[in-house]
């Protein structure tokens, strides 16, 4: 919402310098008076009438008007009295934004399983589902399953009709302007694989889609670890392992889609010269079902899920230096293994924080650290994840609000009481938004 406000100001701007005859138009600066107004509710709410008077420089009459064109228009509440001022007097009445003026809907494609959630427009969950990904049926099978599921969750809670926006986390690569995943490797083999259009064809609604780990980066600076930290990176390992990189608050993806892609770091020289793809050297050494893969002659490992990391191998990894000889292997090469690779990202990136996610970090952190400092003596902080295996889902709800307030923004400025519901067009606003954009199909 605040960076639209931002453009149509700058919009506002050049053509006064123009003397433009839009410039003195006094519907123009009527809707960037209601944008502003509806932006500090948002994000200030619940405040009284006053309060947006002062906080907006605008007249108590000016306030009063476009805050009852708000209400009429359902995009603000009425929610209470506050505390009378020090001469005592009526209470004033506090607006709040109308969480429920819309709704969003959420996925995340996982290895194991695809979580799912419908969320009110503040992000507060309302319903979610979980079922197996049974990645091994192809991408077809997979998406299939993603859409029947979104229907039925949006039928059981009753959102179908005021559906704003779907937001999706998806594994590998993934192209933001078009919705669609270049490659993912790791159990998928997946290549060229769009997510956002069938989903806007489908539910007539825009679709944001980004890389399960740059969402989870997302979630941990909003409400994570790296909360206040502009500078940082996610190192997220489960079946694969990948970095989201946040550089000046802003997530940064590269020219390929590829920033942080850490899964193909090559550690030892001799295994230089061979073909790694699609999932990477790093990944095929340090991966969850690698992991279990060596660990099932442990009699003390018996994994739940075969062929996955579950917390037996984390509960076995936190006694590692007493443990069973084939423990303490596994133990050194891994603590080897990501010590360099996170002194390559220290290096490279040099960021003031790097937040470690998933469950074989607790019991190794210690050692890793060590070794990473050896290699990189300016290390930054190292910090475990406050969100855990919640992040990537969390960071489509950010991502999902973001781009909505965006929309609901658009449709106030061109005076449409809901916003379009375009179909497989790109807003163009995506280069440049925030951290929380991607593109919207």
């Amino acid at each position: 919402m605040k960076s639209y406000l931002v453009r149509l100001t700058n919009k506002l701007m050049r053509n006064l310098e123009k003397n433009s005859p839009l410039a003195v138009q006094p519907p123009v600066m009527k809707k960037m008076n209601q944008l502003s107004l509806l932006t500090l509710i948002m994000e200030l709410g619940p405040i009284s009438r006053t309060g947006l008077s002062v906080l907006s420089r605008l007249s108590k009459p000016t306030v009063s008007a476009q805050v009852e064109d708000l209400i009429r228009r359902r995009l603000v509440s009425e929610t209470g009295t506050g505390e009378s001022g020090k001469r005592g007097g009526k209470k004033p009445t506090h607006l709040e934004f109308n969480a429920g003026y819309g709704y969003l809907a959420v996925g995340e494609i996982d290895p194991l399983e695809i979580r799912l959630a419908v969320t009110d427009l503040e992000g507060s969950i309302i319903a979610h589902a979980q079922f197996p990904t049974d990645a091994q049926l192809g991408a077809e099978s997979v998406t299939g399953r993603l859409k029947d599921g979104l229907v039925k969750l949006l039928e059981q809670s009753g959102r179908t009709e005021q559906l704003r926006l779907i937001g999706i986390a998806a594994p590998g690569r993934v192209d933001v302007r078009h919705g669609v995943i270049l490659a993912a490797g790791n159990l998928f083999n997946w290549e060229n694989v769009p997510i956002a259009d069938p989903l806007a064809a489908e539910f007539k609604t825009p679709v944001v889609v980004d890389n399960v780990v740059n969402l989870a980066a997302l979630a941990e600076m909003k409400c994570g670890a790296a909360q206040g930290v502009e500078d940082f990176i996610l190192v997220r390992h489960d079946t694969g392992i990948g970095c989201g990189v946040v550089l000046g608050g802003k997530l940064h993806r590269g020219s390929n889609w590829a920033a942080g892609e850490i899964a193909h770091y090559i550690l030892d020289l001799d295994e230089a010269g061979k073909d790694w793809t699609p999932r990477g050297y790093l990944e095929l050494q340090v991966g969850a079902d690698r992991l279990s893969k060596r660990m099932q002659g442990v009699q003390a490992f018996r994994p739940t899920s075969p062929g996955f990391l579950d917390g037996d191998l984390a509960t076995l990894l936190r006694g590692w230096q007493d443990g069973p000889a084939a423990v303490r292997k596994l133990a050194t090469d891994l603590v080897l293994e990501l010590g360099v690779a996170i002194a390559h990202v220290a290096a490279t990136y040099d960021p003031s924080l790097i937040v470690l996610q998933g469950e074989i970090f607790p019991p190794l952190v210690e050692d890793i650290e060590r070794v990473a400092r050896r290699a990189v003596p300016w290390l930054p902080r190292l910090a475990a994840s406050k969100l855990g295996k919640d992040a990537a889902l969390r960071g489509a709800i950010v991502a999902a609000r973001a781009q909505a307030h965006e929309e609901i923004a658009k449709a106030l400025n061109e005076g449409v009481t809901h916003p379009r519901r375009e179909v497989g067009a790109e807003s163009g606003l995506n280069d440049s938004m925030g951290p929380e954009a991607a593109a919207w199909h």
